[in-house]
């Protein structure tokens, strides 16, 4: 237990819904750990604000990765995230100054950040601001896609819990010292995940005031709180399976395939929902086989629930996101689909084939709480 009441800020952007997810995990589990401690998240573009120039670009950049993203027309994501780091290279001494006004009277005790690029310029203006304060960065990715996007040698305080042993090979590689790189047991998702008791009668009936039949699978459909016109293409190869079945479709913030699918008659029982601001949480726990894109959040939350993944394999986000469909291939834990063609066989795959459940419970880990009690540790006196 800490001496003091701890100030925590975890700093997230919405380039896509992976780095809020994570940020809101870590805000759940501090407070769980210490509910003294006075824990909030931050966006970035807000930490920003008394930077309007930096603000301005980084906001523009996140904006266009969402409509790009949302579009399946992401076509040049290293060129993205070179500029990202290009322009973060272009914020000088005065620039810290000017964002570190952010924290006036109200710097943290610890800033803990999931996002990428930025934090050189974060640490720096953090320090302005309260020269004592720890500064902690949590990857979100299954590996470093290119040097400083998560590791930053330049800023020799900075401490990186690692949820893979190829984020421990790349932090050496990239100077990090042994002392400022420490394993955690797995990616960090919301601790409702592990919350979960299976209750076969409270199952039936959430499905059943869904409209959906609980003698059937079910199958959710999730492409993050972005959403994307390829759940469209999904909607309609499920329509070629020949098994009875139950669709939750989670649209996020694409009005427009919300829309679509609520006009479309299908074969199979249909759940559509649009933005859901809770995790989602309780439709993977309804469900046997959850159907989406090869994020790090999708991928652990989905085998954390012990639910197998099929994952659409990745095309503008591939530069970051092909590491993780490797992971998935080699520990079972779900199937990457390379040809949407092969959905309805590969699909059935899952649903059939208890490996997959297995391989699941076999990869179980606790990150998120290895997460709080290294924070826990770090703030004793």
């Amino acid at each position: 237990m800490s001496a003091k009441i701890k100030t925590i800020q975890i700093v997230y952007f919405e380039a896509a819904s992976g780095h809020l997810s994570a940020a809101k995990a870590i805000e759940a589990a501090l407070k769980q750990a210490n509910s003294e401690w006075n824990v909030s998240c931050v966006d970035v573009i807000d930490l920003l604000q008394h930077h309007t120039v930096f603000q301005k670009i980084v906001t523009a950049g996140i904006h266009y990765f969402n409509f790009l993203l949302t579009r399946e027309a992401l076509s040049d994501l290293p060129g993205l995230i070179r500029l990202s780091v290009f322009v973060q290279g272009q914020v000088r001494a005065s620039g810290h100054k000017k964002i570190a006004r952010f924290w006036e009277n109200k710097a943290p005790d610890i800033l803990i950040s999931v996002t990428p690029m930025y934090n050189e310029v974060m640490f720096r203006s953090l320090k302005q601001a309260n020269p004592t304060a720890k500064y902690i960065t949590i990857p979100v990715d299954f590996e470093e896609s290119r040097e400083r996007y998560w590791f930053t040698p330049s800023c020799e305080d900075i401490l990186y819990l690692n949820a893979k042993e190829k984020l421990m090979k790349q932090a050496k590689q990239a100077g990090i010292s042994d002392k400022r790189s420490v394993r955690i047991g797995g990616m960090v998702i919301t601790p409702e995940y592990y919350d979960y008791a299976e209750n076969t009668d409270e199952r039936e009936k959430k499905l059943v005031e869904m409209g959906l039949n609980p003698a059937w699978p079910v199958v959710t459909v999730s492409y993050g709180g972005q959403g994307s016109v390829i759940v469209k293409k999904i909607a309609r190869q499920i329509q070629k399976y020949t098994q009875e079945i139950n669709v939750i479709f989670l649209c996020g913030k694409n009005e427009s395939v919300f829309d679509w699918l609520i006009s479309q008659q299908f074969t199979y029982k249909k759940a559509v929902l649009g933005y859901q601001k809770e995790t989602p949480v309780r439709y993977i726990q309804l469900s046997d086989v959850v159907i989406g894109k090869p994020g790090a959040m999708t991928i652990t939350e989905n085998m954390i629930s012990k639910k197998p993944s099929l994952l659409i394999k990745s095309t503008g986000l591939h530069f970051v996101q092909q590491c993780n469909e490797q992971w998935v291939e080699e520990k079972q834990v779900g199937i990457v689909l390379k040809k949407m063609k092969d959905l309805p066989e590969k699909l059935h795959e899952l649903l059939t084939n208890p490996v997959y459940k297995q391989q699941c419970e076999l990869e179980f880990h606790k990150g998120i709480f290895d997460v709080a009690e290294e924070i826990v540790d770090r703030t004793k006196v």
